[in-house]
């Protein structure tokens, strides 16, 4: 089993794979991304 994932994708796919990582057992994850809340009120809703 995976339990640390480094992971590095578009903001819009994060919320996706980090389901994924999660029903997958995946302990921990480093999530390296852009445009978040220093975006706007929409990268901050995914940023939460």
């Amino acid at each position: 089993p995976v339990e640390f994932a480094v992971l590095s994708v578009p903001t819009t796919k994060t919320p996706e794979v980090m389901r994924e990582c999660v029903a997958k057992g995946v302990k921990a994850a480093l999530v390296i991304t852009g445009g978040l809340a220093e975006s706007g009120e929409e990268g901050a809703k995914l940023e939460k």
